[in-house]
């Protein structure tokens, strides 16, 4: 069994994803099938909230992933100057089944300006 939006493999006697609430489909190929979409991305956690609780009001199945980007915290010629890391920024990505990227776009309309939602206007295709 799959998600066919993480798309995770589950154990046989599982019906949904745990992370995405979405019901399983019996093979890797079927959930393949299915396009993922980008329905957002930024770097603003406040909108990002907006953006998920718009989402989850509507119903909408998403997952979202979170990367940092790590530096080091001084740099002397280039050398990097002790042991630490500093998070420069953090960057959200907010996924949606294809099928749902229209309605995804009109629940989080009120949330995000539209055009920051045009950019991310792309079809990341399938894992």
């Amino acid at each position: 069994m799959f998600c066919p939006l993480c798309k995770y493999e589950y154990r046989d006697g599982f019906t949904e994803c745990s992370d995405c609430h979405l019901h399983l489909v019996p093979t890797k190929e079927d959930a393949q099938r299915e396009s993922v979409a980008l329905a957002w991305k930024g770097s603003d956690k406040r909108k990002l909230d907006r953006v998920l609780d718009s989402l989850q009001n509507a119903g909408i199945a998403f997952r979202f992933k979170e990367s940092v980007d790590l530096h080091p915290r001084f740099m002397v010629f280039g050398f990097r100057i002790g042991n630490r890391l500093s998070a420069v920024e953090n960057h959200f990505e907010v996924t949606v089944l294809g099928r749902d990227l229209q309605r995804a776009r009109r629940a989080m309309s009120g949330h995000t300006a539209s055009a920051e939602i045009s950019e991310t206007d792309n079809d990341i295709g399938t894992d």
